[in-house]
């Protein structure tokens, strides 16, 4: 679909036939539309094969792996319990996005033309985590984090502090807690 070449069609029409003025789109303007829509849902269905594929690879060896976690004594699950349940959860997202990508989703368009911004930030979020967490400590880094991710989909201010803060202690209660986890206290280290 070469742009340049609809708006010199767009222009012959205007000067031949005056109803074009009256808003009805040119056929090829019409026949490009569908070729982008067409080119878009492509994208997203290849998109989705690619993550899928990851996903289900990185799920099974996260479960590999978690076998050979060693047990810990007086407790029920061992250190491999949860590391199993997060590698079938990527098993089973892999296969959503495996079998999302067979059906031509129009609505997959939209998405693909949509912006890029909510994931850039939600990628660089987690990445200043990775890099902060040790030093600054989690209960610090946690909320900032959830936070950004929160209004980077764009969530209204009072559920994404809630959320943000909520979150991070319910993760704090269970990982800490719970499961004895430690998490990393950083320059809260002597308030504890």
């Amino acid at each position: 679909c070469d742009p340049s070449a609809e708006v010199r069609i767009g222009l012959a029409q205007l000067t031949l036939q005056p109803a074009a003025m009256a808003g009805e789109p040119s056929p090829r303007a019409v026949e490009c539309s569908h070729d982008h829509s067409a080119l878009a849902v492509a994208f997203v269905q290849r998109v989705d094969r690619g993550v899928g594929v990851a996903l289900a690879l990185l799920g099974v060896a996260v479960m590999h792996s978690a076998r050979s976690f060693p047990t810990v004594p007086g407790q029920k699950l061992g250190a491999g319990f949860l590391p199993m349940i997060v590698g079938a959860g990527l098993v089973a997202c892999a296969v959503g996005l495996l079998w999302r990508s067979r059906r031509a989703v129009p609505a997959a368009a939209a998405v693909a033309q949509g912006s890029v911004m909510p994931a850039l930030v939600i990628m660089a979020s987690i990445a200043g985590y990775v890099v902060a967490a040790e030093r600054v400590g989690f209960l610090l880094v946690a909320p900032l984090v959830l936070l950004a991710c929160c209004r980077a989909l764009q969530v209204r201010w009072v559920p994404a502090l809630l959320w943000a803060i909520g979150g991070t202690v319910a993760v704090h209660v269970a990982f800490y807690k719970l499961l004895r986890v430690p998490l990393p206290w950083g320059v809260l280290r002597p308030f504890y």
